[in-house]
């Protein structure tokens, strides 16, 4: 046996020992550092918000001012706008390409309920499916693809999300085709 891995061993043997002979309670120590750790990072998130919230007020006392973390809010929306084409988030595309797909009203429900619930139910089952004791991802296919898979779109959802879709390039309605390609210089 290699030289290293019987030190780590031992290593860990004397660790196991001492903790069963001296033991380390949960209760004083853990707690602690967890209690310790959860109030500094409340305070974090505290004291950013109070950043953002006093210094968003300019002169004259508007939220609008952009301060140090951004402006408490932005101008007011403007009703009259007609030329905004509503567009999902990217956490939202895979329901919004499964509208494109399903556009029946009767299948909707299938695919905005039906076949997310049972993508969740069998990623949820996953660990139950695949029951192998290897931890190596090379020899755990199933487990490896799943979660290849889901990385995979996780990467390319943001790259996904700038891209505007083929409906939101269209001009808007009322838009006189000819009129524009005379002023571009081609043949109405």
């Amino acid at each position: 046996m290699n030289r290293r891995l019987q030190e780590r061993r031992a290593q860990h043997t004397r660790y196991k020992q001492a903790v069963a002979r001296r033991g380390k309670p949960f209760y004083p120590y853990a707690m602690f550092h967890d209690t310790v750790m959860s109030l500094v990072v409340v305070s974090v998130i505290a004291a950013l918000a109070a950043i953002w919230k006093w210094s968003s007020y300019g002169p004259g006392h508007d939220g609008t001012h952009p301060g140090l973390l951004g402006p408490e809010f932005t101008a007011p929306a403007d009703p009259g706008t007609t030329n905004f084409v509503p567009r999902p988030d990217w956490y939202f595309y895979f329901l919004f390409y499964l509208l494109r797909i399903f556009k029946w009203p009767e299948s909707v429900f299938l695919a905005t309920v039906g076949i997310p619930t049972v993508c969740l139910v069998l990623l949820f089952a996953l660990p139950f499916i695949d029951l192998r004791r290897e931890r190596r991802l090379a020899r755990r296919p199933v487990a490896g693809g799943a979660g290849g898979g889901r990385e995979t779109r996780r990467r390319r959802a943001p790259a996904r999300a700038r891209r505007e879709p083929a409906a939101s390039r269209r001009p808007p309605r009322g838009h006189d085709e000819a009129a524009d390609l005379v002023v571009r210089g081609g043949d109405p």
